[in-house]
């Protein structure tokens, strides 16, 4: 046995904890910034039809996008 193949195997060990939930209070902060973000987009879409305003229409939709990545997040949480 020739010295760079000596006993140079190492042992690792890796402890994985999946039980890390959120709490309650993040899951309810989440919810709330979907609801006030989901009414915000309602408004701004039913304003910009009203004023007849492109901008506002498409800052909507915009905004209906992050609605929706909250939204999956959320379910994230739920699932994990």
């Amino acid at each position: 046995m020739d010295e760079n193949s000596s006993n140079h195997h190492h042992l690792h060990h890796h402890l994985h904890h999946h039980s890390q939930s959120i709490g309650p209070e993040l899951k309810k902060i989440y919810l709330c910034a979907i609801v006030l973000n989901g009414l915000f987009v309602l408004f701004e879409m039913w304003m910009g039809y009203k004023a007849d305003s492109v901008s506002l229409v498409s800052d909507a939709a915009h905004k209906l996008i992050d609605v929706l990545s909250l939204g999956l997040v959320l379910l994230t949480f739920y699932l994990s």
